[in-house]
C-alpha cells in the first residue's frame, strides 16, 4: 500500500514542527552565548580594574618610578589636546618630569 497525500501532509506538519521546535534551541543557544560573552567580558574589566588599582596604590606608596620621584599621582585621566585624545590609566608627575602608565594584565605587541 503507497503513502496517500494525507500521510505526506502530516510527515511535512511534523518535519516543519521540528524545525521550529530546532530553530527555539539556536535562538536559545544563542542568548546564551551572548549572555557568557558578556560576562566574559565583564571578568576581564575587573581584572584589569584590580590590576590599575593595584599598580596605582603601589605607586602612590612610594611615589617613584624608574627611579624618579614624583609629586603628584593621577589614575584614569582623559584629555584632549587639538585632535588627539587620550586616556591614562595612571600619571605621575612633578615640577619636570611626567610618566604616563598603561597597565595591561596580558600585553601584546600593539599595546605597546
Amino acid at each position: 500500500m503507497g503513502l496517500t497525500f494525507e500521510d505526506v501532509w502530516a510527515m511535512f506538519q511534523e518535519t516543519d514542527k521540528k524545525f521550529r521546535e530546532t530553530d527555539k534551541k539556536f535562538q536559545e543557544t544563542d542568548r546564551l552565548i551572548k549572555e557568557n560573552a558578556k560576562q566574559i567580558g565583564g571578568m576581564s574589566n575587573s581584572d584589569g580594574a584590580a590590576a590599575e588599582e593595584l599598580f596605582a596604590s603601589s605607586l602612590a606608596s612610594k611615589m617613584m618610578f624608574a627611579g624618579q620621584h614624583y609629586d603628584h599621582i593621577g589614575t584614569n585621566i582623559k584629555g584632549k589636546v587639538d585632535e588627539l585624545e587620550g586616556e591614562y590609566d595612571i600619571v605621575l608627575y612633578n615640577g619636570t618630569s611626567v610618566a604616563l602608565i598603561e597597565i595591561k594584565c596580558k600585553a601584546s605587541e600593539k599595546d605597546m
